[in-house]
């Protein structure tokens, strides 16, 4: 939490009178807050897990299009399918990268401030 709000809330406790109603009542309303940010934290934390799977989904799309794009280059200049079928593709570390061979990588990156985490 917010330094500043916890000193907000030290204020206001410290303005109250010795009243139990009053403190119990501030004390309900922080509760309530609490309990609204934790519920968004989790609606967040959903929201987070399923964006990582769709961009691993996307990446994973993106590294075939890539290897593809690879072997139908090398079959142009003459390669055997044989031989594209039985290399072990993973061995070398271009292959490994999520971005299209003809595109910078900059075209893989995504906007994060989107989403149900934006500052509450």
């Amino acid at each position: 939490m917010d330094t500043r709000k916890v000193k907000a809330m030290e204020i206001r406790l410290d303005e109250l009178s010795d009243d139990p109603i009053t403190r119990e009542q501030l004390c309900q309303e922080f509760w309530e807050k609490g309990m609204k940010l934790l519920e968004h934290a989790r609606v967040c934390e959903k929201w987070q897990e399923e964006k990582g799977a769709g961009r691993a989904r996307e990446l994973h799309k993106l590294r075939q299009e890539r290897l593809f794009n690879f072997k139908t280059r090398l079959a142009q200049i003459g390669w055997s399918d044989s031989i594209l079928e039985n290399i072990n593709w993973r061995r070398f570390p271009t292959m490994n990268h999520s971005n299209a061979s003809t595109s910078s990588r900059a075209s893989t990156r995504r906007k994060t401030n989107s989403g149900p985490c934006r500052r509450v």
